[in-house]
């Protein structure tokens, strides 16, 4: 048995259960997830190629904004307009994806 003491409080824990509790072995052999079915291959791709065309702006921004930097403002300002673009890029699949789920649910009869 082993005691530690955090923030003030002594914490019990029991040799066989410590190393049970997050065993790498069950995170290893867990199941991989089964491939996806057609349907949902085909609904990837048509949200693909929709945000593909949203976000063509920002990607071209960004390629901008890479190829005017010179190495030593990689860091900083231009860091800041590249992580700008990519959350906008991010809140763009957002929106696709709940528009997406919004056209799939029927009205309440």
């Amino acid at each position: 048995m082993g005691i530690s003491k955090v923030g003030g409080i002594f914490v019990h824990k029991r040799e066989a259960r410590r190393f049970s509790e997050k065993a790498t072995f069950f995170v290893r052999e867990a199941p991989m997830q089964e491939s996806h079915s057609t349907e949902q291959e085909v609904a990837t791709q048509q949200l693909t190629d929709e945000l593909t065309q949203l976000i063509e702006d920002e990607v071209r921004e960004m390629v901008r904004t890479l190829q005017d930097a010179e190495p030593a403002t990689l860091f900083g300002q231009t860091e800041f307009k590249m992580r700008d673009l990519a959350l906008q890029i991010a809140a763009k699949a957002y929106q696709q994806r709940l528009a997406q789920k919004k056209t799939a649910t029927k009205a309440p009869a």
